[in-house]
């Protein structure tokens, strides 16, 4: 998996909330932005851009994206253009980070939906939505496979 997938795979999950915080607020008037600010998980992304100065380059290209001014391939190409090392392979490390921060903004989510339903305001369509859930179950399969694929005896054969 190449830094850009992590990249995309994360960033199409904003995409999934900020479509329904933006239908949510067009009916509402209601921010979910503002009531779920703590869902962000585009910053797991800054474990793999190193560079401020790329970092708010990526920002920009991404607000781009969120807002439909640029499509998802016009996105990465411009992505790789300012950050060539984002066609290069995860390290293990990276993805260990990225699941470990996914986890965080996910368990948050769940908790302030709680909280909210808790308080007699629901959020089932959201809840529902199961953000992060699919991402990092991949994330999870993708870590185990590449843990196993250095761990696990290799068989040479002998003729």
């Amino acid at each position: 998996m190449r830094k850009m997938d992590l990249f995309m795979k994360v960033l199409k999950e904003q995409s999934r909330f900020y479509q329904y915080s933006t239908d949510f607020w067009e009916n509402t008037g209601v921010s979910l932005g503002e009531i779920f600010s703590d869902f962000n998980p585009i910053r797991t992304t800054a474990l793999i851009i190193k560079s401020e100065l790329q970092w708010v380059r990526c920002k920009e290209l991404i607000n781009l994206f969120l807002t439909d001014e640029i499509g998802e391939e016009e996105l990465e190409y411009r992505m790789l253009g300012v950050d060539t090392t984002l066609a290069e392979e995860i390290s293990l490390e990276q993805v260990s980070a990225a699941i470990k921060e996914l986890s965080k903004i996910r368990e948050d989510l769940q908790l302030r939906i709680s909280e909210l339903d808790d308080n007699g305001v629901y959020f089932r369509d959201l809840n529902e939505e199961q953000l992060l859930v699919d991402l990092l179950e991949e994330l999870r399969f993708f870590s185990n496979k590449k843990t196993s694929s250095f761990t696990e005896p290799h068989k040479i054969k002998i003729p």
